[in-house]
């Protein structure tokens, strides 16, 4: 009965030391993360009066991501996250037929790559993410015509490739646990130039080229 409480402790042990082991080994985390969304007017078409940013307010975005450190130094990872974006009342205060309001809904399923400048428990690092984003864009347009009063609603749906250059700083909080700050880029090609009409006139649905903007996030990795 002695030996096999002996060889019992022994297996214990083991299975614990082992499983330590992997535990500092782990190489796969996944999180979520939640950032602010700023629309911008990069690459803008000269032709256009307006960009992104004129017409767009500040959004939210939240994900779920995941990251696979292969190497010391080296990640690769996904990113499948939402944002919402309203229109600016600024823009959209359209006198001569009445109001607009409307938003910008976006899908993302994104994958990364980045390389990491440090392997101490303060890690800053660059990186690119490139995917699809599945564009959900709504207008809705109110005439202040007192004869022929209506709203309408028009909606744009695309989905558009994208490419987005990202740094940022992994902090090591310890225990496999992971806090991710950065900020990413991203890059979409123009939207298609579509028109709707509002009591005779022609109004565009997507006045400002591609839907560009900044994120600013934080996240964590378990």
């Amino acid at each position: 009965m002695k030996k096999l409480s002996v060889v019992y402790f022994l297996i214990c042990l083991c299975t614990i030391v082992d499983q330590s082991v992997l535990a500092q080994q782990k190489d796969v985390f996944m999180g979520g993360r939640i950032g602010l969304t700023l629309p911008t007017n990069i690459s803008k078409p000269k032709d256009l009066n307006y960009g992104f940013k004129d017409m767009s307010r500040a959004g939210i975005q939240v994900a779920y991501f995941g990251r696979w450190f292969y190497m010391e130094n080296l990640s690769l990872g996904w990113d499948l996250g939402y944002q919402y974006q309203s229109t600016a009342d600024d823009y959209w205060n359209v006198s001569n037929w009445g109001e607009v309001n409307g938003s910008y809904q976006t899908i993302q399923l994104l994958a990364e790559g980045n390389i990491y400048f440090d392997s101490d428990e303060v890690r800053p690092y660059a990186g690119v993410a490139f995917g699809a984003f599945a564009l959900l864009n709504r207008r809705t347009y109110s005439s202040n015509n007192e004869v022929a009063a209506s709203s309408e609603t028009y909606k744009y749906q695309k989905v558009m490739p994208g490419l987005a250059p990202q740094a940022g700083i992994l902090f090591d909080l310890g225990g496999n646990v992971l806090l991710d700050i950065h900020t990413r880029l991203v890059f979409m090609p123009n939207l298609k130039d579509e028109y709707v009409t509002i009591d005779g006139s022609e109004i565009s649905t997507n006045p400002h080229g591609a839907q560009n903007h900044l994120s600013l996030s934080i996240g964590l990795l378990f």
